[in-house]
């Protein structure tokens, strides 16, 4: 190994000697105990670079938020009167193809009924 990384080495195993670590013992002798050791002194704190107020964004966030709400909002309408317009050409079609099939069966039953009074003749 080269020099520079058994120096760097050595001075990271002496750092984490110095390093007191729980049920080992130390250089005085003493055994490191958890129970001097609270949940909320263990806690950590969050990383600044991930919380959004940290970096001065958090108006930015919920400005977006309010942005992406309202073009919710007006896809949701327009989707809406589309149905809406869908629904009401729908039964226009329908009211229209029905016109039609009475339309053709009334005149189906007048041929019929010319038919029936030539072959009576």
């Amino acid at each position: 190994m080269p020099k520079d990384q058994t120096g760097a080495i050595s001075r990271e195993v002496a750092v984490m000697d110095k390093i007191s670590c729980p049920n080992k013992e130390s250089e005085n002798g003493q055994i490191g105990n958890w129970a001097k050791y609270s949940p909320k002194m263990l806690k950590q704190k969050k990383f600044s670079a991930l919380t959004p107020y940290s970096r001065g964004k958090g108006n930015q966030t919920s400005d977006n938020l309010e942005q992406w709400a309202a073009a919710k909002e007006l896809v949701e309408l327009s989707r809406k009167e589309y149905i809406q317009k869908e629904q009401e050409f729908k039964l226009k079609a329908m009211k229209e193809k029905h016109e039609l099939e009475t339309q053709i069966m009334r005149d189906k039953a007048a041929l019929e009924l010319e038919v029936i009074k030539q072959n009576t003749k």
